[in-house]
């Protein structure tokens, strides 16, 4: 029976310079990811955090799309979790129990910083819809 709580667990590092080193994306409850757990981490990986948080879904689209729309959704929903990831690290967006990201925990180091929260993927399902260039949602481009 499949499981009913659609919350994924978004691990995020940063290094000292500002930039993505690493993420993962993975559901709360069995600990198994929709695609790979950092899919994006080739586009990502090295980018400073604000640039990651400045691309639009258009931005991103016009790169990265895909004729099927389950790799485009899969896509999107990976770089919804890391925008909303770098906002609540940075404090850009509310990081709240409540809100569409919680934070769970952050961890300074010499290195950099390691963020984990908690994303509700319902709330990133509407924004992806929302965006109207998903190919599955039956918008045009």
């Amino acid at each position: 029976m499949p499981c009913s709580d659609v919350t994924e667990i978004l691990k995020l590092q940063i290094d000292a310079e500002d930039r993505v080193v690493g993420y993962s994306l993975t559901k709360r409850t069995c600990g198994g990811a929709l695609g790979k757990e950092a899919l994006l981490l080739k586009w990502c990986g090295g980018l400073p955090a604000s640039q990651v948080m400045g691309t639009t879904v258009d931005q991103f689209l016009d790169k990265y799309s895909s004729d099927d729309p389950a790799v485009e959704f899969v896509r999107l929903k990976h770089l919804l979790a890391l925008k909303k990831g770098v906002a609540a690290l940075t404090g850009e967006i509310a990081a709240r129990p409540d809100d569409s990201i919680a934070v769970e925990s952050i961890d300074y180091g010499p290195e950099g910083v390691e963020m984990v929260a908690h994303i509700k993927v319902d709330v990133m399902t509407d924004e992806i819809k929302a965006c109207g260039r998903c190919a599955g949602c039956g918008t045009n481009r």
